[in-house]
């Protein structure tokens, strides 16, 4: 069989959105890697950076949070008057907040700043990984550029939705939480405002390393399903086995992050799920303009993070399907009498084929650090997990 004809250009993981990740790279401790390119022959590879390099870009990152942790303090002595915390805490129990909506709100907290604690410090081992998968890549890969392209324009829809979705989230909730202050202290809304803007980018700070992370696990989902479609034409077993060590490699790479960031997406969603209900159950007045606010903010959060749930899921998903048929494929192609070189061995080629079919096999989906894979199956544990212990959460609440 005739191998189909397709472009090979020169091949970077994350040419798409390079900008976005060279803005979250400045911003601090994030895909700790320089884009290198060779000036004779175009090669891009990535290098990852140095230990000082690493140490001023951790140390920018604390310095600019303290800092604006800093000014959203000094705004809240300028503008809040002497109001104390357990004044505001008296409110809020007025408006309905119980003992354990402060526990659920701090623990949804407590398990963001773990998860992005161990991301941001996966990092450290993860750029070595990223040049690993980069050069595996150029090497091996034969990706035709029309199916790339076509892979790739859905990460720009899915960062113009995602990115505006989550910031507004958190703007309108604060925007919500200054209305409630106006309205119980007589604070002005205008004087609240540079605090709502620094709260909104302290947010921003602590969930950019899972922005990015997703980003970088995005972009090498789509060259990896990019290059299945391109094997589906041309067959090629060399081709093949190359993909497969390039999905364990980036599987293994991925696994720890790809299980905090679910573990923490399933707690936050339960966590501001639950604050919405839980404000609907036992508060009579639902009229408030603030009520509105919070509870559209709050509502946009959940709704990004179940989209970020199901596009990594549906990722992977789509990874696997197409290994999977990429294998159907290799079934039917007829036996060929020859030799193949693997490693220092010459093998048969039907061996050859049958140790790549039992590795197509035996993948079910990326890695979750052993506790899982990342496939549609996923989705289902985490509705039944998510319904166990929001009932639980309502259950303690109307008691």
């Amino acid at each position: 069989m005739e191998s189909a004809q397709y472009q090979v250009v020169p091949f970077f993981l994350f040419d798409t959105l390079w900008p976005l990740t060279k803005l979250y790279q400045i911003n601090g401790v994030h895909f700790l890697c320089y884009k290198v390119t060779d000036e004779q022959n175009g090669r891009i590879s990535l290098k990852p950076m140095g230990t000082l390099a690493i140490f001023k870009r951790y140390g920018l990152f604390i310095i600019s949070n303290l800092v604006l942790i800093t000014l959203i303090y000094l705004s809240m002595w300028l503008t809040w008057n002497g109001l104390r915390y357990s004044d505001l805490s008296q409110v809020l129990e007025k408006h309905g907040q119980s003992k354990l909506d402060f526990a659920t709100f701090y623990s949804v907290l407590a398990v963001s700043l773990l998860g992005h604690i161990v991301i941001v410090f996966r990092n450290l081992s993860y750029k070595d990984e990223l040049a690993k998968l980069q050069d595996m890549f150029v090497n091996n890969a034969n990706i035709d550029h029309e199916i790339l392209k076509a892979e790739r324009k859905w990460l720009i829809v899915f960062w113009m939705v995602a990115i505006p979705l989550f910031w507004s989230g958190f703007l309108i909730f604060f925007i919500g939480f200054a209305m409630l202050l106006e309205e119980e202290f007589g604070i002005s809304l205008q004087s609240q405002v540079p605090l709502i803007f620094l709260a909104t980018w302290v947010l921003h700070q602590l969930y950019s390393p899972i922005f990015c992370y997703t980003q970088t696990f995005f972009e090498i989902a789509c060259s990896i399903t990019a290059w299945i479609e391109t094997l589906l034409l041309n067959q090629d077993l060399d081709d093949c086995y190359h993909l497969l060590q390039v999905i364990s490699v980036a599987s293994e790479a991925m696994s720890l992050q790809h299980f905090s960031l679910v573990i923490m997406s399933v707690i936050i969603l339960i966590g501001v799920t639950f604050s919405v209900v839980s404000y609907f159950i036992v508060n009579e007045d639902l009229t408030a303009q603030f009520f509105a606010f919070l509870t559209l903010g709050i509502g946009l959060v959940a709704i990004c993070t179940t989209f970020f749930l199901i596009s990594l899921v549906s990722f992977a998903q789509k990874i696997v399907d197409k290994v999977h048929e990429l294998g159907n494929l290799l079934r039917r192609l007829p036996v060929k009498e020859e030799n193949v070189v693997l490693g220092k061995d010459i093998i048969e080629w039907r061996d050859f084929r049958d140790i790549i079919l039992h590795d197509i096999d035996c993948f079910q989906g990326l890695d979750g650090y052993g506790y899982f894979c990342i496939n549609k199956s996923l989705l289902t544990s985490i509705v039944a997990n998510f319904m166990t212990y929001f009932i639980i959460l309502i259950d303690f609440k109307i008691n």
